[in-house]
């Protein structure tokens, strides 16, 4: 009987552990790009759209993976987040040296940033704000 309930006990515990290691989606991302407003909307993506086209024929790359994380303000505010899982770790330090440089320059309405190593801290949350799954 005792060894019975010692199996028990062992297998209830080893369920409970594993529900609590339950994976949780990764909003892990190594360069997420803030599109951000002064007063008057967000900048433009289109440059860069085109430095990410640059930088993947270059680099011979099929495509560069990124999810758009938004809304994030009321005038249109939006983030793009990079995990960069498809380059390698020379590639992704070309590749946050030529986005940084390129978000730099996009001012025309409001300004775009660039963070490393940024973990969402709206991921837990239940928010208004999606996250969209998109390739470049």
């Amino acid at each position: 009987m005792k060894p019975i309930l010692l199996v028990l006990f062992f297998l209830s515990a080893y369920q409970r552990a594993e529900a609590q290691t339950e994976t949780k989606p990764d909003y892990t991302y190594k360069l997420l790009v803030k599109f951000e407003s002064i007063c008057c909307g967000v900048p433009d993506a289109s440059p860069l759209e085109k430095a990410i086209q640059s930088f993947k024929k270059s680099n011979k790359i099929n495509t560069i993976a990124a999810t758009k994380i938004a809304p994030m303000g009321r005038e249109g505010e939006y983030h793009i987040g990079f995990t960069l899982n498809e380059l390698t770790r020379n590639q992704q330090k070309k590749f946050i040296k030529k986005i940084k440089s390129t978000a730099a320059k996009m001012k025309d309405k409001g300004q775009a940033t660039c963070e490393l190593d940024v973990i969402d801290a709206n991921a837990d949350q239940a928010s208004s704000v999606s996250r969209t799954k998109i390739t470049y």
